[in-house]
């Protein structure tokens, strides 16, 4: 996308300087996808691997970067994100 350049810089203010990029792995299998970031010096981290901290800020960071007359955000247990 062409505002990438934005979003990888607000993974690297909130997740730290070592992001290198992120991306969504299909499965093959059912077509079920799992978000992807990527760190110099670990490599690929799976959503499933990251902490609830990160995970919310992922969320609020691409709140940012949705388009408004074409999106939905869908926050599971709200309370435990304020």
């Amino acid at each position: 996308p062409k505002d990438w350049p934005e979003v990888l810089l607000d993974l690297k203010i909130g997740l730290g300087q070592d992001v290198v990029g992120a991306s969504v792995d299909i499965k093959q299998a059912g077509g079920l996808g799992e978000l992807v970031v990527q760190f110099e010096g670990l490599g690929r981290v799976p959503a499933s691997q990251l902490s609830d901290g990160q995970l919310s800020f992922l969320a609020l960071a691409a709140l940012l970067h949705l388009k408004e007359e074409a999106s939905v955000v869908l926050i599971d247990e709200p309370e435990g994100h304020l």
